[in-house]
């Protein structure tokens, strides 16, 4: 009779909570957890040390079953010190309780020959493959809340307007390549007369040039190279390779191509790049030597290309 209660109050309890199971939070999820593993060990201690005798075999076999996957559980969700704790808590109380239930000369006359047994089994087995599939909804969920995150991540590191990186998305591709140890090339690139053309003809004009010179930058530019919007009508390209020759040369086609291809834009536009390499140095310092470039090219008459190489 006991066992049939029980079993009937679980069936209850496991599908109220599968029917709220996307409801529940991490927390409520948490506490069900510990709920059922203490009447578990009350149904255990019970068995040995307190109810007749023929209860012992279900209670044994289900305690066994139930309590290594709610510690398993519990263990994943708490972390590996919490469920140490709580697992060799519940060992002790489990091997104590059927050490002294042991004693009763009753407990000691029972087989294990019980006819419920069948039905147990097939209970319990129904029940591990709800909790088979509640893991599978919970899995589903930290994989969804995992791309929201990513996604976040994206759009904190990139600029609206061209979907470029950012300042940001820029620092952490530069830190990136700081760690290879490697040089690189670094072209600053400024849209020449970029202001006298917002004051004349709109910010939304000037929004459409800087939108238009992202997407050819973007095409001009190998997989292995990085490109960003700097700040304002400015643009970073981070090139992969420590020859300064070939630096130089991807600049002056970089200008060229937006010299090209922007002509049949509303507003045709030019832009002035400084070039310069990262030679296993603070980055500033290259950023500074690109500077220095631009503002010789912007010197020299603009939509031009000049370097600034390190002294060596």
């Amino acid at each position: 009779m006991i066992s049939a209660t029980f079993a009937g109050f679980w069936l209850v309890f496991l599908t109220t909570v599968y029917v709220f199971w996307e409801r529940l939070s991490v927390n409520a999820v948490r506490y069900i957890l510990f709920s059922v593993l203490i009447i578990y060990q009350i149904r255990w201690g019970s068995a040995w040390l307190v109810l007749p005798p023929q209860e012992l075999p279900v209670a044994v076999i289900a305690s066994l079953l139930y309590t290594p996957m709610l510690l398993m559980v519990l263990g994943l969700m708490e972390g590996q010190r919490t469920g140490v704790i709580v697992g060799m808590s519940i060992a002790l109380f489990m091997a104590i309780t059927a050490q002294v239930g042991s004693l009763r000369p009753e407990v000691a006359e029972v087989a294990l020959g019980d006819p419920r047994v069948g039905t147990l089994i097939f209970l319990l087995i129904t029940v591990y493959v709800f909790i088979g599939n509640a893991q599978a909804v919970q899995q589903t969920l930290l994989e969804e809340r995992g791309k929201q995150t990513k996604l976040m991540q994206t759009q904190a590191n990139s600029d609206p307007l061209t979907a470029m990186l950012n300042r940001r998305g820029l620092d952490v591709a530069i830190t990136d390549l700081l760690l290879k140890q490697k040089p690189f090339g670094v072209l600053m690139i400024d849209v020449d007369h970029f202001k006298k053309l917002n004051d004349t003809l709109g910010h939304a004009v000037g929004d459409s040039v800087l939108s238009r010179i992202s997407t050819i930058i973007k095409s001009s530019v190998r997989d292995s190279d990085i490109a960003g919007r700097w700040g304002g009508e400015e643009f970073l390209v981070l090139c992969a390779s420590g020859e300064t020759s070939q630096i130089l040369g991807f600049g002056e086609r970089l200008r060229a191509q937006i010299e090209l291809k922007s002509q049949d834009g509303e507003a045709p536009v030019t832009v002035s790049i400084g070039v310069s390499i990262s030679l296993n140095e603070p980055f500033d310092n290259a950023v500074e030597r690109a500077d220095k470039g631009l503002y010789q090219a912007k010197e020299d008459g603009r939509n031009c290309v000049r370097a600034c190489w390190p002294e060596v």
